[in-house]
Formats: C-alpha cells, structure tokens, sequence
C-alpha cells in the first residue's frame, strides 16, 4: 500500500494518539481543530457555524479533500496558523498520551510518503525538534497546513483508462524536476512535431547531431509541449554509466545500506511498470560507456524514451538534428545577445554563414560582439580566414554523406576561443571547470574550491559565453567549450593546486550535501588532469579515500582501490603520508572482498560525457 500524506493520515496519527476519553468522537476532535476557524466564521456570518459531521468524516476517511475555505483560512495568513498553534498547544497536545511519539511519528510519515517532494518534505521539517512543546507545536502545525492542501486522488472509472495509465513518478522518485529549456530557445516547431510523431510510432528515439547544436534543447522543449500529454516525465543527465546515472535516483524505499547494484535494481524494476503515457529523458549520451548497455536497458521499457547523443545507432530508431534551415532563426538569436545585432545585421549575417549556422558557435559569437572586444567585421574576417583549418580532432566523430562537420564547427569554436586573449585567472578558472561533471557545481562552492574573494571573474565568463548558468545557481562548461580546454589549457595536479586544495578541505565537510559531485570531479581528476605532482596526487586521493568511508561511498572505494595500490607501491614517488596505513586498509577491502586487488592498469575507468 502506498505511504501518502494529506489531512486524513495526519489527522488519523493525532487521533489515534488521543487519551481515553479525550474526545467524544471524531467530530468533536475536528471540530476543536478548527476552532479558531468556525469562531472567525460565526464573526463573518454573525451567527452560529457548524461543520457538517458527514463531511467531517470524510476529510478524516481520506475520501475527500478539507474545504477549501477552511484551507485558505490557515494557508494565507501568519496570524490564523499561529491560532492553530494555539489550539495544539492548549488543547490537542495534552490529550495526547504521548506527544513526541505522535509528533515523531508524524514525522516518520511524512518522510517516507511518496506524494510530496523533498523540496517541500525539508521545508515542513525546517527546525523540527521533539525536544520541547514548542517545537512540537510548530511542526505539527505545518504538517497540518501543509496536509490540508495535498490533493486527494481521483477514483478513475473505467478498467481500460486504468490499464493505461502508469503510476506516478513523483510519488517514487523525489525531487524529479525538469529542467526548463533555454529562454532564448528558437524556432523547432517542426522539429518538435516530427519528433512527436516519431515517438508515437517507435517509443523510443535517439536524437543524434553534431556538439552545440541544440539536440539538449530540443528534448526539454519538446518535454515542456507535451507536458500535458503525459502522466510523467523523468529527466536523466547521463554522466558516463546509465546503470549508475538511474540507481542515483533518490526513491522512496531506498535505504543507506543500499549499494549500486541494490538501488538499480530497485529503480530499473519500477521504470519498467511505466506505460505510454510517460517519458524518460537521457540526456548527453556519449559512446565512451557501451552502448550496448543503455540498449538492453532500454528495451525492456514499455514507455516512451528520448536519448540525446552525438552518435548514430544503427539498431535503434535515430533522429537527426541539422542546422537551423531559417537564417533569421538564428539572426534572432544572435540578437538577443547582441544588442547592435540589427545595425550590424549584413555583417551579423555573413558571420552566421562563417560558422555554417552552428547553434552554439553562433552564440558564443554575439557575445564576443556584445563585449566590444573585436569589431563584427574584424571576428567575421578571421572567421573567414581561420576556416575550418585547425588539427584538432574531436573523439567522437559523427558522420553523415561520408563527411565529418564535427571538426568543422570545433574549429570555429577554437578559433572563437581564440579570439579575445584570456586572462590568467580567466584560463585558471576554464582549467578547473574543464574537470568539474556536466552536471555542475554550485557557484559559491567552486569560487571557495578556487579561493576566489568575489564573483566577478566567473560573472564575466558566463556573460562571454564560456561558462553556463544552470539551474541552481549551478556552473558547469559548455561541452564543446570543455573538450578544447582539455587540449589547449590542459589541467594538471600542479596547475590545479588551489581547487584540489579547496577539495580537500571539502573532504572533511561532514555536512557538505553535493558530495556526489564532488566525487564525479575527483574522477575527472584521476582520468583527465596531468598527474605532474605524484606526491600529492597520493596524498589527495588517499584524503578521497578516507571521505568516502565516510559517506559509505562502497563502488568510489572499489574503484580507487587499485589507483592507491599502485601509486603506494611505486617507489620513485616520496609521500610525506605513511605507506603502510594505506597498504593495510588496501588489505582489509581485499579481505573483505575475498579477492585480489585488481590491476588498474586493467580496469576500465569510464570517462564523464563529454555532453552535446
């Protein structure tokens, strides 16, 4: 039976807690729940207000809703909610016979119901206590508040409409949020049916296309169309391993002692009782994972699914993005970064052509022209003459009519890049950020990773282009961005010193909540970074080691175990730390396991995606 929270559960916990006697019957206990309620009623109306006993039991029966009267009563105003806490505090609590364990018990509750998010779950909870009345008091009075307003469900008749429909995410997963398309989103109302259609035919879509073009956007937008359409939506950034990217889903019956491979099961096995009437997104698919895998995951699910990626899968139903066939399409975006776009439209015009009307390589473009920096025909003449030249060539090559565009766009990219000189701690910052996952971190504790004494530096980049602004006050590189820093401004353990150094200091952080993305960094930094310090790359991981004993972090341990042993039992690195501490825990997990230690030079570490 599903765990829910409303009025009738609330309210069945506090009557079930009463005292012998304390109430006549359920009626009466309502009724003194309101009280302050009818008493402002019989003012209003000037005379005697009652409540209808039938309904009254209803509301306690969960088979319908509180008046909606009666909710907008002690919803809108500070001064009714404080006559409810006066109410519990005078004449509910002491008929209770133990109010801390109804107020806990109440708690208990509202943390495992399946139909309010996290969101609203810490805001209820905020300063909750069982210590004293007041704290009782306080929480009890918002559960109830809250309570009232939580919708009952409809009975749906009809067993057909019943088959159809899937259960609700929101009720299993928490904090599921849907992130919202780019507010300067153009122009793929077509794109948008077509992949509506597709959808309703295949179930399942792999939109693919070149870095930069807009396939992330593509997906949220159409999600944000059809969001009516559908029961759910469930929105999954893919970070390099889709097993792991769908057992970090926070879910109701999760429990700490739960590994990955407990979680997936756990999560895979409701996924797959979603019908046609929901959707999951995986976006940023890259081929560095197998794909193999996502493909055999996939199949088992009956809803429907849209994969972004920049590769084509021969055995599934492909979508291919192209560039913007309207030339004003992207004028217009252009515009709204450019603030002379109009004045300078020829000129505007040609650079859009210049860069084959790359989505992002067009953006990137009209901020450098709205910094002022270099005048439109000067960035349009070394468009023209930087071409498509360069000797980068990107990992993942996507090919259509046997010609590769990809290096075409990384290089009006990289010469963008090149276009305005970065300042030193301008090209520190793009450093660090190149290790930071797709999913971001938030601004404030990557400007104390790096030290920073103010936000400015950051502000201008994302301003340029450089850095993206994600939801949450979040920050992360673009990806395309992020692939030619790797190569031109290449992060190392020396050069990013402070930022490990910052991390570390993180790692003692007992209530530091983004942890897990923390630890995606730590992995950007064993696989990416120049290891130019072994000495202290031994001492910060041995550091990562110790925080994710901490965090019961079992799969980080089992796969940083065999990088310590290696680094530990090379002789050429002097450690200031002890060898033998970090041998002997290497020992205690190899026992534990059963097991050798494996080779890492063996073991294949999967890359983050490298994202569209």
């Amino acid at each position: 039976m599903m765990i829910r929270f409303d009025f009738s559960s609330v309210a069945g916990i506090i009557w079930n807690g009463r005292l012998s006697g304390a109430f006549r019957n359920k009626a009466e206990f309502v009724e003194t729940l309101f009280d302050s309620y009818i008493k402002w009623e019989e003012t209003r109306l000037d005379r005697a207000k009652t409540l209808d006993p039938s309904q009254m039991n209803k509301w306690l029966n969960g088979k319908s809703s509180v008046s909606p009267s009666i909710c907008q009563f002690y919803r809108d105003s500070r001064e009714h909610r404080n006559q409810l806490k006066i109410t519990l505090a005078d004449v509910i609590l002491p008929a209770l016979f133990d109010e801390a364990g109804v107020t806990q018990e109440v708690y208990d509750l509202l943390s495992a119901a399946r139909n309010i998010s996290s969101y609203k779950k810490e805001e209820i909870c905020k300063n909750y206590s069982c210590a004293d009345t007041g704290n009782r008091v306080d929480f009890l009075a918002k559960a109830l508040v809250s309570a009232m307003d939580c919708p009952i469900p409809e009975r749906v008749s009809g067993a057909i409409v019943q088959e159809r429909l899937s259960p609700s995410i929101n009720e299993y997963f928490l904090g599921n949020l849907l992130p919202e398309p780019c507010p300067h989103f153009r122009a793929r109302e077509q794109e948008i049916e077509s992949l509506r259609q597709a959808l309703e035919q295949h179930d399942k879509i792999f939109v693919y296309g070149v870095p930069g073009i807009g396939k992330s956007e593509l997906a949220k937008a159409y999600a944000k169309a059809y969001r009516k359409s559908y029961t759910n939506i469930l929105y999954i950034p893919f970070t390099g391993d889709i097993k792991s990217d769908i057992a970090k889903l926070a879910a109701v019956d999760d429990f700490p002692q739960d590994n990955e491979d407990v979680l997936f099961e756990k999560h895979d096995r409701f996924l797959r009782t979603l019908k046609e009437d929901s959707l999951i997104i995986i976006d940023n698919f890259g081929v560095i994972s197998d794909g193999y895998e996502i493909q055999n995951i996939l199949q088992k699910y009956r809803c429907h699914v849209l994969v972004t990626t920049r590769c084509f899968f021969s055995e599934q139903r492909n979508f291919l993005l192209e560039e913007f066939q309207d030339s004003e399409d992207l004028f217009r975006l252009t515009a709204c970064f450019f603030s002379d776009a109009e004045t300078n439209r020829g000129i505007v015009e040609e650079i859009i052509r210049a860069v084959h009307s790359h989505t992002f390589a067009v953006e990137l473009a009209a901020k450098l022209l709205e910094s002022g920096i270099l005048k439109p025909l000067m960035v349009l003449t070394r468009l023209q003459i930087a071409g498509a030249a360069y000797d980068y060539h990107d990992r993942l090559v996507m090919i259509k009519d046997g010609k590769s565009r990809q290096d075409t766009y990384y290089g009006h990219i990289h010469d963008l890049f090149r276009l305005w000189e970065l300042t030193h701690p301008q090209q520190d910052i793009i450093s660090c950020l190149s290790l930071i996952p797709d999913s971001g971190i938030s601004q404030r504790v990557f400007a104390d990773w790096l030290c920073l004494t103010d936000m400015n530096v950051i502000h201008t980049m994302i301003e340029l282009g450089y850095i993206r602004l994600m939801p949450g006050n979040r920050i992360a590189l673009h990806p395309m961005t992020r692939d030619i820093a790797l190569v031109e401004i290449t992060p190392g353990v020396k050069r990013c010193r402070i930022m490990l150094d910052g991390i570390e200091m993180y790692f003692r952080h007992r209530n530091f909540k983004e942890w897990e993305a923390m630890f995606e960094t730590v992995w950007n930094i064993v696989e990416l970074a120049d290891k130019d310090d072994d000495e202290f790359f031994l001492s910060f991981l041995w550091d990562a080691f110790l925080c994710m004993e901490q965090h019961h972090y079992e799969s980080g341990i089992e796969r940083l175990i065999p990088i310590l042993d290696d680094l530990v039992n090379d002789p050429a690195i002097k450690v200031a730390i002890e060898r033998e501490e970090i041998r002997k825990k290497i020992r205690e997990y190899a026992d534990q396991a059963d097991h050798p230690i494996p080779d890492s030079r063996m073991k294949l570490y999967i890359l983050p995606n490298t994202g569209n």
